[in-house]
């Protein structure tokens, strides 16, 4: 699948070069952004060179794609309906998939049907592609069923501007009556000539029943670095952690998991960052969740981490700690894991239940929420959250 997609924006890239005179100024600007993964910047040159009418087709391709890796589903839903009744699909098949998904994580599950078994027809035999849009058509047949079955004892209630704000929000914690947050700055569309910035992180504390916010301690959270997804351990005497830095010559977030330790002062120590086989050098290990293995009694790290050996995308791993010290191997959940990503976990100690997320499984689009049960009726079930 990944080799499939990267020949499709290789070829997209080509596109450039047929700009006329007027697009010179960004022929070298938008490749450059897509090449690194720069979606931001290449979608608002993008549609600065949309504005001149010219080679439109293509470059609502490229627009479409840069909106769909920023999770922008209705910007990149009405560039690949421009185009997908013309000519340009039959060199680039994939537009009907991209507008598929595009139309999917919105949950409009008729439209995106339509392409998603138009998309199936045309498409080349590919083993890998044709098992992701089988899983896609399963999921739309099931999230419609699954919608009429909507719990009215389930409210959703969106936590007022005391903690969320027009950045990004995540990964709430609740520790000792606190609520700690990891929160990533967005970045806002450049102007000509204005340097591009990037997202950094950062982790904030409230009180728990008030919401009000807190001071954070000072020899935890770092100044000027990418710090996020705190975990406590169980006793409170550690807290993991991922710090990120973007890779080289691509603006995409590389993490890694650190740890640090409570003095008998009650002040945190330096950080450590993870031997492998937590941290790998070229590849993200992030999102740590500490708690106990209910088995031996010793504490467990589950994390993320997008290394080879996987089912693909980021699967979800797991390791034991023993006084401090790491196991040689660290477990792929593939029990778990699919093709895709799969993000978030969490495990309840009470229930025995692991919680996630996934675009990989049957679901409503996205990434939703599931529950994986150790123990009970439940038991060795990977099952949908539901609708709420």
């Amino acid at each position: 699948m990944r080799t499939l997609i990267h020949t499709s924006i290789i070829s997209l890239f080509s596109l450039l070069s047929v700009y006329g005179q007027s697009f010179k100024q960004y022929q070298q600007s938008i490749a450059g952004y897509l090449a690194r993964e720069d979606y931001y910047a290449a979608y608002h040159d993008l549609n600065i060179a949309l504005s001149y009418k010219q080679e439109s087709d293509s470059l609502h391709m490229l627009a479409g794609y840069a909106a769909l890796q920023l999770n922008a589903f209705a910007q990149a839903a009405r560039h690949y309906k421009f185009i997908v009744n013309k000519d340009i699909v039959q060199r680039h098949p994939l537009v009907e998939y991209y507008l598929g998904e595009a139309l999917f994580r919105q949950g409009f599950y008729g439209e995106a049907l339509v392409y998603y078994k138009s998309f199936q027809v045309n498409m080349d035999e590919d083993p890998e592609m044709r098992k992701r849009i089988e899983t896609r058509i399963a999921s739309i047949h099931w999230a419609k069923k699954q919608l009429k079955n909507k719990d009215p004892l389930i409210a959703l209630k969106r936590l007022d501007e005391r903690v969320n704000s027009p950045q990004n929000e995540f990964n709430p914690v609740f520790a000792n009556g606190e609520l700690y947050i990891s929160s990533q700055n967005v970045f806002e569309p450049k102007q000509k000539g204005e340097i591009v910035q990037r997202n950094s992180g950062t982790i904030l504390k409230y009180d728990e029943n008030k919401l009000q916010p807190l001071a954070i301690d000072k020899d935890f959270v770092e100044e000027g670095v990418h710090m996020v997804h705190p975990s406590f351990s169980p006793d409170g005497t550690k807290v993991y952690f991922s710090i990120c830095s973007y890779e080289e010559g691509i603006d995409r977030l590389h993490c890694q998991i650190y740890v640090k330790f409570k003095n008998d002062q009650g002040a945190w120590g330096p950080r450590i960052k993870l031997p492998e086989p937590v941290n790998l050098a070229k590849y993200s290990s992030t999102q740590p969740h500490a708690s106990i293995d209910p088995e031996t009694g010793l504490d467990k790290l589950y994390f993320v981490s997008n290394r080879p050996g996987g089912k693909g995308g980021f699967d979800l791993y797991s390791t034991l700690i023993s006084d401090g010290e790491f196991p040689s191997m660290a477990e792929n959940l593939e029990f778990i894991n699919t093709r895709d990503n799969e993000v978030s976990p969490h495990y309840n100690r009470k229930s025995q239940t692991l919680y996630f997320s996934s675009d990989g499984h049957i679901g409503f689009g996205g990434y939703d929420v599931y529950r994986y049960a150790y123990r009970g009726k439940e038991a060795n079930q990977i099952i949908n959250a539901g609708p709420s």
